[in-house]
């Protein structure tokens, strides 16, 4: 987890998001905290690690970090998931494995414009905010997705473009075709 890939607006947006929500919802944090050059709200892992604790434990909806998973439980994470929201302002994203992950998956997906993102995943294929979202962003894409045609409609075109430009036969003939 890392401040500018935008784990912090995700939890703000959900929280206001469920503020009047009644029907279940659930927010999984799952990951471990790195730095970067670009954080500006945590100074150090642990300010990040006690500020997201606090979150979990003041949440008015069902909220959980996951201090990472791997294998079968990340699998599980993902198949789980209805909508995978990684709104980052990294400037320097590129390809990000999670969002690879996330549309092999089948996940509907909120991302934001930053970087390489936009040539992974369109408008077709995820509810894409601007390059600085704000947490406001995130309650109006969740809301949205609330839509559950829309919802599959994104996740059914995610996974599509995962298989047709992104998956493992993809990428081994394309380093073929370059070797």
């Amino acid at each position: 987890l890392m401040e500018p890939k935008g784990f912090p607006m995700v939890v703000e947006g959900w929280q206001r998001w469920v503020e009047n929500r009644t029907d279940p919802t659930e927010l999984v944090i799952c990951g471990n905290f790195a730095t970067s050059s670009f954080d500006e709200r945590f100074s150090t892992l642990v300010e990040a690690r006690r500020w997201i604790e606090g979150q979990v434990e003041n949440s008015k909806g069902r909220m959980r970090w996951i201090e990472g998973a791997r294998g079968e439980a990340k699998r599980k994470l993902f198949a789980d998931a209805h909508v995978f929201v990684f709104p980052s302002t990294y400037p320097v994203e590129a390809q990000p494995l999670v969002l690879l992950e996330a549309m092999a998956s089948g996940c509907a997906i909120i991302a934001t414009q930053v970087g390489e993102i936009p040539y992974m995943v369109s408008r077709k294929e995820a509810w894409l905010l601007p390059c600085q979202p704000t947490a406001e962003d995130v309650v109006e894409a969740l809301a949205a997705l609330q839509d559950a045609d829309l919802r599959l409609s994104l996740a059914k075109a995610a996974r599509r473009r995962y298989l047709e430009m992104f998956s493992p036969r993809v990428y081994q003939n394309s380093w073929r075709a370059l070797l």
